[in-house]
């Protein structure tokens, strides 16, 4: 694993974020994304085969996220485990005074709860509505070399999903994972942060949180991704006081 590499949102503030000098007010929110938005994409024949409308299940499956909390603005992925819950990276979501998770077809759903994995850039975000597509987790870790997909909003930007071989467990060089974690041959960028990495039944396999924005992508493993999910009383409660802050 490389030395260089990098979180997907480690450089947020220079390409994603506005940077107070104090964090007693919040900074001004960007414009509202129209209701009738839909993002520009070009639908893939990634995992799944099974288009509706152009849009694969992986396409339709993938959440754009979009942050603020007492300092920045920010974005990421994520996708939806149940009808309100979605999970999305610890470095996206922690801290965050406001979270709104957008659909494939622009549909906007606000959070109102976050909840903070203590072991793994892993987070929780209950959601008011409902999600109308929910992945499904895989039976069993992926073996080498499986090809894995990643379907995510790179740099904020348009729906992508890029697919490569599955490498292998590796120690996590940043340190946000107490586990081992997964390394995959598969270029991702800052806004990749909590895309859901697939097998290619289409099932969840794991949560990418960092790359070295060239090649090579890192996921939080899929025996890390159960437990948090099964054990919610672990998660702690998300944190955002802005004025003891500023």
């Amino acid at each position: 694993m490389r030395s260089a590499r990098r979180t997907v949102a480690a450089v947020m503030a220079a390409s994603l974020a506005l940077v107070l000098a104090g964090c007693a007010s919040l900074p001004q929110a960007p414009q509202a994304l129209p209701s009738t938005f839909i993002p520009h994409v070009t639908p893939s024949a990634g995992a799944h085969a099974d288009l509706v409308g152009g849009f694969s299940a992986l396409e339709r499956d993938a959440l754009r996220v979009r942050v603020r909390t007492c300092e920045i603005y920010g974005t990421g992925s994520a996708f939806a485990i149940d009808k309100t819950h979605a999970i999305t990276n610890r470095h996206v979501a922690e801290g965050a005074t406001d979270i709104w998770l957008t659909g494939f077809d622009g549909t906007v759903y606000e959070g109102k709860a976050v909840r903070l994995s203590r072991h793994a850039d892993l987070a929780l975000v209950t959601i008011k509505g409902k999600f109308p597509n929910i992945s499904t987790l895989a039976d069993a870790e992926p073996d080498s070399p499986t090809a894995l997909s990643v379907a995510g909003y790179p740099r904020g930007g348009e729906l992508t999903v890029e697919s490569g071989p599955y490498v292998g467990k590796v120690p996590d060089e940043l340190k946000n994972n107490k586990e081992l974690v997964y390394e995959i041959r598969v270029e991702s960028h800052p806004g990749n942060s909590g895309s859901a990495v697939v097998n290619p039944d289409g099932d969840v396999v794991g949560v990418l949180f960092a790359s070295d924005d060239h090649h090579s992508s890192w996921a939080v493993a899929l025996p890390e991704l159960k437990d948090f999910i099964d054990h919610p009383a672990k998660a702690i409660k998300n944190r955002a006081d802005c004025d003891a802050q500023g």
